[in-house]
């Protein structure tokens, strides 16, 4: 599972860092990722409520996730699961780390504040 950074060719979206997030920890093509979003009730160029549908979206994708951060910085996240696939959640915004690296369209400050964080693993419990 290679981290993707940016949507395949032919999609003109915004508001897809939710897409892009679970894009880059499953490795499945963002076109795949962002079509079982829409079928959660995603509309496109609109955000939506991770919280609500990650989930049932991984479950979809054959993943897992399973919450493993509900507040607290970037850095101590990174500092707590230094290994591990991760869909993490601030104030309007949804971003990857893998690893420790942080995967995401806009620099990402290690002191902005942590609202949810899942940690994405293959249905089963493989990464």
């Amino acid at each position: 599972m290679s981290p993707t950074s940016n949507p395949e060719e032919g999609f003109s979206e915004r508001r897809d860092c939710t897409v892009r997030a679970l894009t880059n920890v499953s490795g499945a093509p963002y076109a795949t990722v962002h079509a079982v979003f829409a079928a959660h009730g995603r509309k496109n160029r609109r955000g939506i409520a991770l919280k609500k549908v990650l989930q049932s979206v991984a479950h979809d994708l054959g993943l897992t996730a399973r919450i493993v951060r509900r507040s607290g910085s970037v850095e101590r996240l990174l500092r707590d699961h230094p290994v591990g696939r991760l869909v993490v959640t601030t104030r309007g915004h949804a971003f990857a780390v893998i690893n420790g690296v942080i995967y995401d369209t806009h620099a990402t400050s290690e002191l902005r504040h942590v609202k949810r964080a899942w940690l994405v693993t293959r249905a089963g419990g493989a990464e």
